[in-house]
């Protein structure tokens, strides 16, 4: 189930801001390492 919500996150961003696939997977990318940062920091 958690594949799915992935795969359908990822259709969602790419539609709502035009990314073509690698930057989708970019922008997917920095913002998990973004969340981890900020969660090990707090």
């Amino acid at each position: 189930m958690q594949l799915l919500r992935i795969a359908l996150g990822a259709v969602l961003i790419q539609n709502e801001y035009g990314f073509s696939d690698k930057e989708t997977v970019m922008q997917i990318q920095e913002n998990l390492s973004f969340a981890e940062i900020t969660r090990f920091v707090n």
